[in-house]
C-alpha cells in the first residue's frame, strides 16, 4: 500500500492550507485530545491539507478507500482504471451512498501555526496546543 504517496492536484485545489473537515458544524474551538480512533496517546490537534483534503468529504464513519496513479501507472491501467481522465477515485461501500449524499460537511480552515507535518501519513498535521 501507498499511504505515504503524496496526492495528485485536483481541478480548483486553491492555495495551500491547513484544514478540519466535520460533519459538526457548531465547532467553535479545537483543543488537543487523544481521538477514540488514534493511535497516538498524547492530546493533539488534527488537520488535513488542501491535496489531502477530498479524501474528507464524507461522513467520518463511511468506509472509503482513495487511489491515483504514481509514476510507475501503465496507461493500460490508468485507462482502465482511472476511466483516462480522472486522477483520483473514492470508491464508498453502495450502503453508504445514501448518507453520502444526504451529508453536510463543513470544513474549518486552520491557522498554519502552531501546525506541523505528521510524519506517518502525508497531508496529515498535528499541534499541540492551540
Amino acid at each position: 500500500m501507498q499511504a505515504e504517496r503524496r496526492a495528485p492536484s485536483y481541478r480548483g485545489e486553491g492555495a495551500h492550507a491547513l484544514w478540519h473537515a466535520s460533519e459538526d458544524a457548531t465547532i467553535e474551538r479545537f483543543d488537543p485530545h487523544v481521538a477514540a480512533t488514534s493511535l497516538e496517546t498524547e492530546p493533539l490537534v488534527w488537520a488535513i491539507d488542501t491535496r489531502h483534503l477530498p479524501a474528507y468529504w464524507f461522513p467520518r464513519d463511511c468506509p472509503r478507500g482513495t487511489f491515483w496513479p504514481i509514476e510507475t501507472t501503465t496507461g493500460d491501467d490508468v485507462e482502465r482504471l482511472l476511466l483516462g481522465e480522472r486522477r483520483r477515485v473514492h470508491a464508498i461501500e453502495s450502503a453508504w451512498l445514501d448518507r453520502v449524499r444526504e451529508s453536510r460537511i463543513v470544513v474549518y480552515r486552520l491557522p498554519e501555526a502552531p501546525f506541523e507535518p505528521y510524519a506517518a501519513a502525508a497531508g496529515h498535521w498535528v499541534a499541540r496546543d492551540r
